[in-house]
């Protein structure tokens, strides 16, 4: 998402709180372009002067979190395909959810944003954002909110180690642990 008027480059990572994000900053709903696309998008000046910025999430919780979310929204292409799979282990089995963070905000293996937040720490980390930007620092809502247990109770030893082999970037380059 880009927004001319505050300068800024927001990299939408599904399941990391983009929503609550664009609802403060006022941008309408968005696909989810990773770095290289919006930088397609705009000018190299604007690229180079704009803040970009992106919330990464804990790969175990955000997996589990977009389970959640297939499953109270029938209209997700998913849907179907996701209730047809007895529980999250078969589920995580079946399928990578959805791609690395890493990705989404790297080029050539360089990350590309000026300020990555953490979801565990958004309020935190959404008012060094707000800093940045220059709008006042506000309360951010919880949309798409999916009720569950703590993540951890969902994952069994080989369901841990699918999530592990398949955001092993994520994992490596954000510092995130099971159970952390």
């Amino acid at each position: 998402m880009v927004n001319h008027k505050l300068k800024c480059i927001f990299v939408e990572v599904p399941k990391t709180g983009s929503t609550s994000i664009r609802a403060i900053i006022g941008q309408p709903p968005t696909p989810h372009l990773n770095i290289v696309q919006i930088e397609n998008q705009v000018t190299k000046n604007q690229f180079n002067k704009y803040f970009k910025f992106a919330f990464v999430r804990n790969p175990w919780d955000r997996a589990l979190s977009l389970y959640k979310y297939i499953l109270k929204t029938p209209e997700h292409h998913y849907y179907e395909q996701c209730c047809q799979l007895a529980n999250f282990s078969a589920y995580l089995k079946e399928r990578t959810p959805v791609p690395q963070q890493y990705d989404s905000l790297s080029k050539h293996g360089k990350i590309q944003v000026d300020f990555i937040g953490r979801f565990e720490n958004m309020q935190h980390d959404f008012n060094i954002v707000c800093d940045k930007i220059g709008i006042p620092k506000q309360q951010l809502p919880h949309t798409n909110k999916s009720s569950h247990k703590n993540y951890t109770e969902y994952y069994d030893d080989e369901t841990r180690e699918i999530v592990a082999k398949n955001y092993k970037e994520d994992i490596e380059h954000f510092g995130y642990k099971f159970g952390e």
